[in-house]
């Protein structure tokens, strides 16, 4: 089935009573109501770059009709879901949960198909002034890049999809809750953009590392590290963790540490410690307290983790926050 242009539904809803001066920057949440597709599309926008955080539950496979008005280099990360974007690039394209990848387009429209059921998808179209600079690196894989935009012809700056990275999770993370003004906002988004840029850049000039390990067994990898998120209170050995999603513990230490550039317990502990310094930061609860519903059974080891993370201890950063 194919959809009416979600472009055309977010152009009525806002696009037309803007004022010159919210098109420099602005930021709006549209809300999808159509027969095959519910959600919302959240937009931050300048003449740079917009930042496009697609959350969406598809009741059916879905074709959406996708205007683009020139060419534009786009940074996709979808986090949840399916998508075909074989149209984009005349060629066969499918992404789907946990990829990346960089895009360069030029058609004026251009069909993509979603997946029946819950779709999270992180798109970043950059204006192909400002990724200029990025691109001067003397390395084929960007080199190739660079020959396709030049002679505009729709590419993939690799034809073999990344797997996203917790340092890319973590800035796409920032992006979405920054809560600086208006004013600082976009040059907050501007640096972000470019931090991940880079690292997105980096990552597709490596060899690839996961070429001997099934899909099958990453997905489940990356499972591992949502179950440690949504369970970062407990404890678990690697063997139970390993069990929990139907793998072993050699190939889960291995490729977590190659997806994630750290160990489990490394990640677990930095986890614990992130979400107690928010709750420190709420002033909400005693460190003692804290240091039990994170997880550690004795506050003192708490309290040295903690310093160790952050160069402070985690009273002296709760009496910085009274003050």
């Amino acid at each position: 089935m194919e959809l009416a242009s979600i472009e055309s539904v977010i152009h009525h809803q806002h696009y037309k009573a803007m004022s010159d001066k919210q098109k420099d920057f602005y930021e709006k949440e549209f809300k999808i109501n159509e027969k095959t597709v519910r959600g919302s599309v959240c937009e931050k926008c300048c003449c740079l770059f917009k930042i496009r955080k697609w959350k969406l539950n598809f009741t059916e496979s879905t074709s959406l009709r996708v205007n683009c008005n020139k060419e534009f280099v786009n940074m996709v990360f979808i986090k949840q879901g399916m998508i075909d974007i074989s149209n984009l690039i005349n060629k066969e394209c499918i992404l789907s949960s946990n990829q990346h990848n960089l895009i360069y387009g030029n058609q004026p429209r251009c069909i993509i198909n979603c997946k029946e059921g819950e779709f999270l998808l992180y798109e970043i179209s950059l204006d192909t002034n400002f990724i200029e600079k990025f691109l001067m690196g003397r390395n084929a894989v960007i080199d190739t890049f660079v020959y396709h935009i030049k002679n505009k012809k729709s590419a993939l700056i690799k034809d073999r999809h990344g797997r996203i990275t917790l340092n890319m999770s973590e800035i796409i993370e920032q992006m979405n809750t920054c809560t600086c003004s208006v004013e600082l906002k976009r040059l907050f988004l501007e640096a972000k953009i470019s931090e991940l840029l880079l690292i997105q850049l980096d990552y597709f000039k490596q060899p690839d590392i996961l070429d001997n390990i099934k899909a099958t067994e990453i997905d489940k990898i990356y499972k591992v590290k949502d179950f440690i998120i949504q369970n970062y209170e407990k404890n678990y050995t690697l063997y139970e963790l390993a069990q929990i999603v139907g793998t072993n513990d050699f190939t889960l230490k291995k490729y977590f540490k190659k997806l994630f550039g750290t160990t489990v317990f490394e990640f677990w502990r930095e986890h614990r410690l992130k979400i107690a310094h928010g709750l420190i930061m709420k002033g909400e609860m005693s460190i003692k307290e804290i240091s039990y519903n994170v997880g550690y059974q004795n506050p003192q080891h708490f309290t040295a983790a903690f310093k160790k993370q952050y160069n402070i201890l985690p009273n002296k950063l709760k009496n910085l926050y009274k003050s």
